[in-house]
């Protein structure tokens, strides 16, 4: 049909329809890259479609602007797909280096009704905008995964980590997990595996990172009332946290589940320069700009844990000691959603309850 090629759209009668038709199908295809571990099924280089804006809408709706922020984020997200699983070579500096620039400028630039937070530092009980959150959450763990030798990268990992079960938290206690669709296991998933290794790497805040995975259980447990594939992902969950604390002396390093040559892609460099780059270009404390009270862990934000975090005032990038062996060197793959319960299996619904 054509419909990755923006020429196409000019002879369709509905144009704006099959746009949307289309990044749905692009996003959908980003997400089940990410959560099975293969390359996407769409040449993204191949694609020249514009992203969708409020006129390919025949109706004016506030869930419009839901799906065009999902379909930006996706998009980065597909960048993360191709940077840890694309047919090209190891991703050099600069692509991974855009990828944490595209999640600063996409939490930046929400709407002021899309924000977790008012200006007043309060936050409401919207049960779309906070998938939504857990989604952009979910991308900065991704993120940093791409470096793996940094302390600094499970650091921040570990903030998002605590942001998504603070949600799932919050969502669990309003009664409305059980409206989740599967793909939320896969989020709950990639925010316990930080969590288990912080357990390790970080015993002075041990009992919060206890207390942050009992938060992602609990909804995963909720869940598998429609969703038999939580059961999977508690389990694998549970195996990730034996592998991780009962490694037999390995000091808490659990060894990546890849075959040798599958992590070939992964920019692991011994003499640390490359996390040391990243750190300095891509502002951590720009990608979390919210109050203190978003979640336990937002102190690890902060050079100096002592140090209050200020979200307005951004002090200068300090860079904390980088260790060389794997911070969090786990395989997400290892954790598979059902395929037999995708978001295809489902009958559509109004947007807002499909994040």
């Amino acid at each position: 049909m054509g419909l990755h090629r923006e020429a196409t759209y000019k002879s369709l009668p509905e144009p704006g329809m099959c746009r949307r038709i289309w990044w749905h199908l692009a996003n959908q295809d980003t997400l089940q890259s990410l959560c099975y571990g293969r390359p996407s099924s769409l040449r993204m280089q191949e694609v020249d479609v514009n992203l969708p804006t409020l006129h390919d809408f025949a109706e004016a709706d506030p869930d419009n602007e839901l799906f065009l922020q999902r379909t930006k984020l996706c998009k980065i997200l597909g960048s993360v797909s191709e940077a840890q699983y694309g047919r090209q070579q190891r991703p050099v500096m600069e692509q991974i280096i855009h990828i944490g620039e595209s999640l600063r400028d996409w939490i930046e630039s929400l709407r002021p009704d899309l924000r977790l937070y008012d200006p007043m530092e309060q936050r409401a009980y919207r049960p779309f905008v906070y998938q939504l959150h857990i989604m952009y959450f979910t991308g900065v763990i991704l993120f940093y995964r791409l470096v793996e030798n940094c302390l600094e990268s499970l650091r921040v990992s570990v903030v998002a980590a605590s942001a998504i079960a603070t949600l799932f938290e919050e969502i669990y206690y309003r009664g409305d997990i059980i409206s989740l669709l599967p793909i939320n296991n896969w989020y709950c998933m990639v925010a316990s595996v930080p969590l288990v290794h912080a357990l390790v790497k970080f015993p002075d805040t041990n009992a919060r990172h206890r207390e942050d995975l009992a938060k992602v259980r609990l909804a995963l447990q909720d869940m598998r009332a429609n969703n038999p594939s939580s059961a999977l992902i508690l389990a694998n969950v549970d195996r990730v946290q034996r592998s991780v604390l009962g490694d037999g002396g390995n000091g808490g390093v659990v060894q990546s589940h890849l075959p040798a040559d599958a992590s070939a892609g992964r920019p692991a460099f011994g003499d640390n320069m490359f996390c040391a780059g990243l750190c300095h270009r891509v502002d951590k404390l720009r990608l979390f700009p919210f109050p203190a009270s978003l979640c336990p862990s937002m102190d690890l934000l902060c050079v100096n844990s002592a140090q209050p975090h200020n979200p307005v005032a951004t002090p200068p990038m300090q860079l904390l000691e980088a260790e060389s062996d794997m911070m969090f060197n786990f395989d997400l793959c290892d954790v598979q959603l059902d395929p037999l319960w995708t978001d295809f299996e489902r009958p559509v619904e109004p947007y807002s309850s499909q994040m």
